[in-house]
């Protein structure tokens, strides 16, 4: 098996990395040396199966120690799903090679003749895990709304944990295909919607970018990721690729209105150009304190705002969930002022 090899410095979290779709078509290497030491279980899947190309890591926990939630260790699923892995790799020597080379492509294989085909990243990738249909999931916990707020959340390769995170806060959620047309979106009605993360480079998407544009001026919009970095593009900015990604769970943000900084995790190859951003109608949110790239951005007169990094996820443990609280309270203000 071939792919873009990135790396991931978070210490846990192997499953939900394994499953998340934004690793679709990369060979990912774990840093953290001992991997699968408390098995895998049945909540934790960020989709219905790994989207990762291949898997390397220094040391693979063969017999983790029993977990009460645990259902199968790491070689069990990686045999299940046919992932190409290798272990025993001196995995800081890889990371080096990474982060010196930048863009680098790799392929699993027992014949040291075999090279990769691949020299770029796929531009149909996101068309590769999105989802084709529709799907509708009701809130179980409607807090005190007598109707519950409902979220669309544009699956560009979403995480399960925030379709979580807002039915947790009392939204229905339908997720729809990456594509979808503003029409279909008015025809839906949400009170909010969210362009979701997801793989691949923003701009093989730009096509789509009128689009978003008009579907992010008409609804309370949240973007996260590879959303963040198409909002970004269909508004004028422009995107880059890092010289090697933020991937892991441990990367310092600041918020520029507060002075905050949290602890954050992230997984992307791009980056908003911080120079392209239109400081007429946007500000700069938050920036990340290690290479002071763009972070977060947010419309000086619209319910529209985005984040580089995944608030879903709660690496401090909860540093960032408060986006998704300020992402819906945005359109329950909105409609409490609309009938009063």
């Amino acid at each position: 098996m071939e792919g873009e090899l990135v790396f991931n410095t978070a210490m846990t979290g192997y499953q939900e990395v394994m499953t998340d779709p934004s690793y679709a078509g990369q060979i990912v290497t774990m840093t953290y040396p001992l991997i699968g030491n408390y098995g895998w279980n049945e909540i934790d899947y960020e989709s219905l199966k790994p989207s990762v190309a291949g898997f390397i890591v220094s040391t693979l926990s063969e017999n983790p120690p029993e977990h009460y939630e645990s259902k199968n260790t790491m070689i069990e699923i990686l045999e299940k799903y046919q992932i190409s892995a290798l272990a025993n790799i001196d995995t800081r020597a890889l990371t080096r090679i990474i982060r010196e080379k930048g863009e680098v492509y790799g392929k699993i294989t027992d014949d040291p003749a075999d090279k990769p085909i691949l020299n770029d990243v796929d531009p149909a990738v996101v068309s590769s895990v999105s989802t084709k249909e529709k799907l509708f999931y009701k809130t179980s916990n409607p807090a005190n709304h007598p109707t519950p707020p409902h979220v669309v959340v544009m699956d560009f390769g979403y995480k399960h944990s925030i379709a979580h995170s807002l039915l947790e806060l009392g939204c229905d959620v339908t997720v729809v295909p990456y594509d979808t047309a503003f029409l279909e979106i008015q025809r839906i009605a949400p009170d909010g919607v969210l362009l979701s993360n997801g793989p691949g480079d923003p701009k093989a998407l730009k096509d789509l970018s009128e689009n978003i544009k008009q579907i992010s001026e008409s609804f309370p919009t949240l973007g996260i990721c590879l959303g963040h970095q198409l909002i970004a593009l269909a508004h004028g900015a422009t995107t880059k690729r890092l010289p090697y990604g933020h991937r892991g769970s441990n990367h310092p943000v600041k918020d520029l209105q507060t002075g905050k900084v949290m602890i954050t995790s992230q997984n992307h190859g791009y980056v908003v150009d911080y120079d392209s951003v239109n400081n007429t109608n946007w500000y700069v949110s938050h920036i990340n304190v290690n290479d002071k790239s763009v972070e977060g951005l947010k419309h000086k007169s619209l319910p529209l705002m985005t984040v580089q990094f995944h608030p879903e996820a709660h690496p401090g443990p909860i540093d960032t969930h408060h986006l998704f609280v300020d992402f819906i309270q945005q359109f329950i203000t909105k409609g409490e002022r609309q009938h009063a």
